[in-house]
């Protein structure tokens, strides 16, 4: 076959048509691997992926429609449309449910998914209206304005989680945890760049290339924070306390605090189990906003036992922070229903001992300071 001698308008689409089959293979390769994964937080991901898919079937269906490649066909066109704007609708949605998962791992899922979900549901409606009546391809004003009808809410709901992130990557002074909020501002910036790119530019299926790209780098990062995350608390495990530990190396004014849920078996035979888990989230979740103005992290050593690293220059600032955190913990009747109360042990860093002497002393510190909290309960 003499392929100078095709039309070029079918060369075209099968180079589009090509592009979004390899964008399709790829993502559904990973949606599958990613589909292991039972947590709200991955199958929101894998929601993402599977809109995905469905949006590059209906690019491909638009190619053969928009280079007339049967010839004129303004059903297959509309029905195109039709099927990429509303999984556009049905992405943004899921990207917004992972995202405010990511930020609150506490988050109810149910409630907030249902604030979301109807504004979802309105623009689907209006995006099978205007794709079945209206033109959004028009070079007018109508046209224009059908258009922005059908982007206003995913391109809301993206932008939005592009800002959440932004603002609680602010909020937070510890290193690592500002660089992984980061990460997720990163797919909302990508998709709308490559989005307008594609307007302009709509003979090369440049969306495609931008989605597949931060799709895998995302699932990538993904994989990474549940190897480095305990799943119960979003707090990091012992796997990431051994790359905390070498990264601080021979920094100095870093400083250890082991804290535990006093009793902790009592709750979870006064209350049940499900309880004591309530009683560990909220406990990770209190170290973490005590915790967020100060480079430090929190990690889950063991059971009811938490470890913080964290760099001070101030002595006397630590004890400031052990004081907030006990006050904190008398709130927890508040949203428990319960009191649980802390105690709480630390050890300035040094470097000449191992990270395991480092610890022992925090460790025993915390568990004379519980010693005494329960001699001064039984006055």
């Amino acid at each position: 076959m003499d392929f100078l001698k095709i039309d070029s308008n079918i060369l075209l689409t099968i180079f589009y048509v090509w592009a979004n089959i390899i964008a399709t293979t790829v993502i559904l390769i990973i949606f599958n691997k990613n589909m292991k994964n039972k947590q709200t937080r991955s199958r929101c991901l894998s929601m993402v992926m599977f809109h995905l898919i469905i949006y590059f079937i209906g690019d491909s269906i638009w190619a053969f429609a928009y280079f007339k490649v049967f010839g004129e066909n303004e059903v297959v066109l509309r029905m195109s449309r039709m099927i990429y704007y509303g999984a556009s609708n049905l992405i943004a949605f899921a990207w917004l449910m992972y995202v405010e998962l990511v930020l609150n791992p506490n988050l109810n899922f149910n409630r907030v998914k249902k604030i979301f979900l109807f504004p979802t549901l309105l623009s689907l409606i209006g995006t099978v209206f205007i794709c079945s009546f209206l033109n959004p391809a028009e070079k007018s004003i109508y046209g224009y304005m059908t258009a922005f009808l059908l982007i206003l809410v995913p391109f809301s709901y993206i932008i939005g989680s592009g800002v959440h992130v932004l603002i609680s990557s602010k909020k937070t002074n510890e290193g690592k945890e500002k660089r992984k909020l980061l990460q997720f501002a990163i797919w909302p910036i990508v998709i709308i760049v490559f989005s307008v790119l594609q307007v302009f530019i709509a003979e090369i299926p440049i969306y495609c290339f931008g989605a597949i790209l931060v799709t895998v780098y995302l699932f990538i990062q993904n994989q990474d924070s549940f190897i480095i995350t305990d799943t119960l608390t979003g707090a990091y495990n012992r796997e990431m306390l051994n790359r905390i530990l070498n990264d601080i190396n021979d920094e100095p004014n870093y400083y250890i605090l082991m804290l535990d849920i006093d009793r902790f078996k009592n709750i979870n035979d006064t209350y049940g189990h499900l309880e004591g888990d309530k009683a560990l989230r909220h406990f990770a979740k209190l170290l973490k906003e005590t915790l967020r103005p100060y480079d430090a992290s929190i990690i889950r050593y063991g059971g009811d036992e938490f470890l913080v690293i964290i760099k001070l220059f101030n002595q006397s600032l630590l004890e400031e922070i052990i004081s907030d955190i006990h006050l904190e913990v008398e709130k927890s009747k508040d949203d428990l229903g319960f009191i649980y109360t802390t105690s709480i042990g630390y050890s300035k860093i040094d470097n000449n001992k191992s990270y395991e002497e480092n610890i022992a002393v925090a460790d025993e510190l915390l568990y004379k300071n519980k010693e005494i909290a329960h001699q001064n309960e039984a006055k």
